[in-house]
């Protein structure tokens, strides 16, 4: 049997309804059951995230359950992996089906953490799992034809395990600097007589460090006074005024200046000459998942993770493509549907705009720097806009 082994539970829906012929069984709420004209009978299953993990120092033995000095370095021979207890269940559930496949298709998501999910996995499972023929589904989208073609179209496991040995390396590096690095200051700090147990990261200590700064900066702040130098017409409707850009902090600084410049007693002026330039300004680019977050945290205060939550339910939902992305750039594939589909976006959008460039910029489309994942964009499935809650309608109209 083959078996198709998605990241989370949404995932898997999406994948078993883009294959089956008919309505998919979902048997022990663990599974689907899909006869499909691609696949042929196939199981589709799922993680809940991290189905397995790296196991805590204790495992390996009892003596770390305390933080003391002689402890450290921990570095095993072997790291050891274990089933989060949470989700122990499901993992049995995957761990029987894997054993028993004859085929595996990976269609975790389509990155290195997603490898990694895959692999980890893999590990706890018979060693013969490993012998079992691999399959990769490689896709950014959750949208129906997007899914088929996908499952039409499967790499080899090999072709994208360097993203797992990517993401393994960087998981045993955060394990082994969490461990050491935690115990060691909190050993330090508890003989200091500060109590608690002290989280150290690789990545979580430094960004933690940084708020920190910036918050003392913000606390310690004392205003300065400064001034500007500025002019305003006094016949032109509107009002315009001409500011200097520069901030002067230092009052000896300004009075020279306007001494240079004659301007030490000018309480008016004549302007002379008027100048008149047209400036082209390119639109902007397409949305990586950072450049999103930023403009909504600018535009309507919302935070990081709100504005990943609900891009993620869009692609939950098939309406954009694979939103972890660090791109702005498409290739000519994802291109030519969103020219294809393009007269139905703007009438979703209720815009008449003129499309003058119907050709690809490299600016926006470049199969060449295109790697892991494109940018954010609309797949070829619309939503309903009034459907949608306001969150997610204000982010799919801007990303659209």
């Amino acid at each position: 049997m083959k078996v198709i082994l998605a990241e989370k539970p949404k995932q898997a829906q999406v994948y078993a309804k883009a294959l089956a012929k008919t309505t998919p069984k979902k048997i022990n709420n663990a599974y689907f059951k899909v006869t499909s004209d691609i696949l042929g009978d196939v199981i589709v299953t799922w993680g809940i995230g991290h189905l397995v993990s790296l196991s805590l120092p204790p495992k390996y033995d009892d003596k770390y359950k305390r933080f003391v000095m002689s402890n450290y370095p921990f570095l095993p021979d072997r790291l050891l992996y274990e089933a989060t207890q949470s989700t122990l269940s499901q993992f049995k559930n995957v761990k029987q089906l894997l054993e028993d496949a004859t085929e595996i298709i990976i269609a975790t998501d389509p990155d290195r953490e997603g490898e990694n999910i895959a692999y980890n996995i893999f590990k706890k499972c018979h060693s013969k799992v490993m012998a079992v023929p691999m399959k990769r589904l490689w896709i950014n989208s959750m949208e129906e034809n997007e899914v088929r073609k996908g499952f039409s179209n499967l790499k080899e496991a090999r072709e994208t395990v360097k993203f797992y040995e990517e993401a393994n390396a960087r998981q045993i590096a955060d394990y082994l600097v969490g461990m050491n690095f935690s115990g060691f200051f909190t050993d330090k700090l508890q003989k200091a007589g500060v109590q608690g147990m002290f989280s150290i990261g690789r990545v979580q200590t430094p960004v933690n460090t940084i708020i920190v700064e910036n918050d003392k900066s913000i606390a310690h702040f004392k205003p300065q006074p400064f001034q500007t130098l500025e002019v305003q017409t006094t016949q032109t409707t509107p009002l315009v005024i001409f500011k200097n850009k520069q901030d002067y902090f230092d009052r000896e600084e300004l009075k020279a200046l306007l001494h240079e410049k004659n301007m030490a007693s000018a309480t008016t002026g004549l302007i002379t000459k008027k100048e008149i330039i047209n400036k082209k300004t390119e639109s902007p680019k397409l949305f990586s998942l950072g450049g999103i977050q930023k403009y909504a945290s600018a535009k309507w205060k919302y935070s990081p993770k709100i504005t990943l939550d609900t891009i993620q339910s869009l692609y939950n939902n098939g309406y954009l493509s694979y939103p972890r992305t660090d791109s702005d750039l498409i290739t000519t594939s994802e291109f030519a549907y969103l020219k294809e589909n393009l007269e139905d976006m703007k009438a979703l959008l209720n815009t008449t705009i003129n499309t003058p460039q119907t050709e690809p910029r490299t600016r926006y489309v470049n199969n060449a720097k295109v790697l892991e994942h494109y940018a954010i964009i609309p797949t070829q499935k619309l939503p309903l806009l009034n459907k949608l809650s306001e969150k997610r309608k204000k982010t799919f109209t801007k990303v659209s």
